[in-house]
């Protein structure tokens, strides 16, 4: 039962997912050849990363367990983000997000986009400047 067929029309599944995350790696320069930078999450289920290029940034967050998420910071020493304030943006759905800081030398300090990460989630937000 799982087939292109079955899940082509299925915006729920593995398929479409897929299909999505193509696509935006098409749309954002970011994803393609962005600058890499690893964040610490505090978490050991969770991934997270920031692609940085010179008009664009993308931070990338993956909860890799089958639970949600809820403890969690994020944190990086430094990056090519300018220092400012920036208003997140859900790539992927409508998700509310929590507005960035971003202090000098691109250093990002205990962040928490949001409160809780479901299971198996893939969150992908673009950073635009205030």
């Amino acid at each position: 039962t799982f087939n292109v067929s079955a899940e082509t029309d299925d915006p729920g599944s593995i398929l479409s997912h897929y299909r999505n995350l193509i696509s935006l790696r098409n749309t954002h320069p970011a994803l393609r050849t962005g600058e890499l930078s690893l964040f610490f999450t505090f978490n050991e289920g969770l991934f997270a990363c920031l692609r940085t290029t010179a008009d664009e940034s993308v931070l990338i967050i993956i909860n890799l367990t089958d639970a949600p998420i809820r403890d969690y910071k994020l944190s990086l020493p430094d990056s090519a983000v300018p220092q400012r304030e920036y208003t997140p943006v859900s790539l992927l759905d409508e998700t509310p997000l929590t507005p960035l800081t971003v202090l000098d030398k691109g250093r990002i300090s205990n962040y928490v986009p949001v409160a809780e990460i479901p299971p198996y989630a893939t969150i992908m937000i673009q950073l635009k400047s205030k």
